[in-house]
């Protein structure tokens, strides 16, 4: 089962699972995106559950975001390992600038941050 927060759709990342040798279905595929709950809230976790009727005591779940992917995950009794080997950071770091310099300054911010 893959998990995901992000905002592509579950079609795109399905793709990309099969292009790297994972054999997964679209139904074993649930995106923030499209279900419009998320693990770093916590509540995508409730709704995988909901669907699938999985105890949450028989989960693993792998991920490189210490909060949505290893506390909340844990919040809900899911054993979990934490993909430290991730480039990715994950900490949402405020912008300095003026609020009607805000859009330009994000942009700048993002593009400048280690991806």
């Amino acid at each position: 089962i893959a998990i995901s927060d992000m905002y592509l759709p579950k079609q795109y990342l399905h793709k990309l699972l099969i292009s790297n040798g994972y054999d997964i279905s679209l139904d074993e595929i649930f995106v923030s995106g499209e279900e419009r709950y998320s693990k770093h809230t916590g509540n995508l976790y409730k709704k995988v559950n909901e669907k699938l009727n999985i105890s949450f005591e028989k989960w693993l779940h792998i991920g490189d975001n210490l909060h949505a992917d290893i506390k909340n995950a844990s919040n809900h009794g899911i054993q979990t390992f934490h993909a430290n080997w991730s480039s990715v950071e994950n900490i949402h770091v405020p912008s300095s600038a003026q609020i009607n310099d805000y859009s330009i300054s994000s942009i700048i911010d993002f593009l400048d941050t280690k991806q």
